[in-house]
């Protein structure tokens, strides 16, 4: 008899859980272990509305642990996903039992076990120490899911497999969505990807074939002395963690009403909190595997519950969204450099004063500043408006990516190494691959929040100007300042660099810099390893 691990990771729900499905199918004593890890949480990408997704995620995995043993037949883990009981639901923890990973008495006397969940703050090899020291039994093997993380995730799981391998520990890892290890050609991987999201079944685990492992009393102890402390929640992040929410937020999409009108609100910074999906923290946190979404969409679609135009244009972007992670998975160095090595000699600015100002969202720039402090509220901002945002901070005052990217990445509530390193690289320019976008605050200001109303709302002290003034306040003259009492660098500041000659002087730089020889070079490397053949031909 010897123990089997389920390792959570970014991988936070009960159902198409493949490594779970696996450990629980071998019949032997099971037990399901997250760590909060001090060395990871370290890191600059991370930040507090992370730490408290995750921990109300952990909460709701704690309060719906599955039965052991005999049929599952709780409500989160019905095909509908619907939610279960209201503290599950919102995140909060049920008992301290459950916390702890153990049944309750009458479960005990009725002869079935909750499967045991611990979620404990420690490094990996710490963890694994106290359970291989505490358990009883010995550890037979380990079962997770590949992570797709930051380098430092990334030689933690080298350590790992070493310390593993050393006391004889088999460590079974499952596949990423259709993201696969190693991969240095896109020959088959649309085909590969039609294969996983839509032929390979949902991994449901057979709970009848589980045992529980009963936690020894020493084990509790250290658990219990590792607790993971609640993070304070910011008011201003609307989204909870879990599965229910995650299925909740689905359901208003795909079958609720909110989906139509998709592609019309996508661009606007206030159409998009309520038309797009609002889904990408439940998958970047595990909630939702992206199977889950890609079947319940094709099923919507087949109803005709959503727009066909709508319902394209997001299944383009659930492709789109592996697309980039498995590029990210094939080049990890992504994270650090230029993924076209032809822009090492580009120069950038370093103001830290012009940094900080774009962090802030105090640029000058209403557009700019309204958006980025809505994201630094509320952890949300659309994807358009986030192109705008690294392509002001890269093009028009000429700073490095590197020098955004963990800013960015402690915003994003759904911050997720596979599409943040790309997508960021793509938006800056430094691919020699994507077509160049230099966007214009201004212009998206008039497009995409014509009445000024989204300004308003994030740069208030804005609120006494009209459109367009509202969006361009440089345009104001003297006595229009009289006339609506406002004082320009005074109630809000002076624009950082002269718009037009920014974006001019960034074009003649950008298009230049994706002529020379070594770039061009480049391309054709990315363009081999990172796009399928029939788009090669056709580009």
């Amino acid at each position: 008899m010897k123990l089997q691990v389920v390792w959570f990771k970014r991988d936070l729900r009960w159902e198409d859980h493949a490594p779970l499905a696996a450990a629980v199918a071998t019949g032997q004593p099971v037990v399901a272990l997250l760590l909060h890890e001090p060395s990871l949480w370290a890191q600059p990408v991370y930040s507090n509305r992370h730490a408290c997704f995750e921990y109300e995620s952990a909460a709701e995995l704690a309060g719906t642990r599955p039965l052991l043993g005999e049929l599952d037949i709780r409500a989160v883990n019905a095909p509908e996903g619907r939610e279960t009981s209201n503290d599950a639901a919102e995140g909060r923890e049920t008992s301290n039992d459950a916390a702890a990973g153990r049944g309750t008495s009458n479960d005990a006397a009725a002869g079935r076990n909750h499967l045991p969940f611990f979620y404990v703050a420690a490094e990996a090899t710490e963890a694994f120490e106290a359970l291989e020291a505490f358990a009883g039994i010995p550890i037979g093997a380990v079962y997770s899911h590949q992570e797709i993380g930051i380098e430092t995730s990334f030689a933690r799981d080298r350590h790992m497999k070493k310390w593993f391998k050393k006391r004889g520990i088999t460590w079974h890892e499952s596949p990423y969505g259709s993201v696969r290890r190693g991969l240095k050609r896109r020959d088959d991987w649309n085909a590969h990807w039609n294969e996983v999201m839509f032929k390979e079944p949902l991994v449901q685990a057979d709970w009848a074939l589980g045992q529980a492992w009963k936690p020894s009393p020493p084990w509790i102890d250290w658990a219990q002395a590792h607790q993971v402390e609640r993070p304070a929640r910011e008011a201003g992040v609307a989204q909870t963690g879990g599965a229910a929410w995650g299925h909740r937020y689905l359901r208003s999409f795909v079958a609720g009403g909110r989906g139509r009108g998709y592609m019309a609100h996508i661009s606007k910074p206030e159409g998009a909190r309520n038309h797009c999906s609002r889904l990408s923290p439940y998958l970047a946190w595990g909630n939702l595997s992206l199977k889950q979404v890609v079947r319940n969409l094709a099923e919507t679609r087949s109803g005709e519950l959503l727009a066909m135009r709508d319902a394209r244009a997001f299944a383009s972007r659930l492709r789109w969204r592996e697309h980039f992670i498995q590029k990210f998975e094939s080049e990890p160095r992504m994270e650090f450099e230029h993924v076209n090595r032809g822009y090492n000699q580009q120069t950038f600015s370093t103001s830290s004063a012009h940094l900080n100002a774009w962090k802030l969202g105090q640029t000058g720039v209403p557009m700019v500043d309204a958006c980025m402090r809505s994201l630094n509220e509320t952890g949300y901002l659309n994807f358009r408006m986030r192109a705008m945002l690294v392509s002001f901070g890269c093009h028009a005052l000429n700073l490095n990516w590197k020098d955004l990217s963990a800013h960015l990445a402690q915003q994003f509530l759904d911050f997720e190494p596979g599409i943040h390193y790309p997508q960021l690289q793509m938006q800056a320019a430094v691919t020699g691959v994507n077509t160049v976008r230099i966007y214009n605050p201004v212009k998206q200001a008039e497009e995409q929040d014509p009445h000024g109303t989204f300004i308003e709302r994030w740069v208030s002290e804005l609120a006494p100007l009209p459109m367009p003034f509202r969006a361009a306040p440089w345009m104001l003259t003297e006595i229009d300042c009289v006339g609506y009492g406002f004082q320009f660098g005074t109630d809000y500041p002076a624009p950082l660099v002269d718009l037009t000659t920014a974006l001019r002087e960034a074009r003649i730089r950008l298009y230049g810099a994706k002529k020379r020889p070594e770039v061009r070079a480049e391309k054709n490397r990315i363009l081999e390893m990172h796009v399928a053949p029939q788009r090669k031909k056709r580009g």
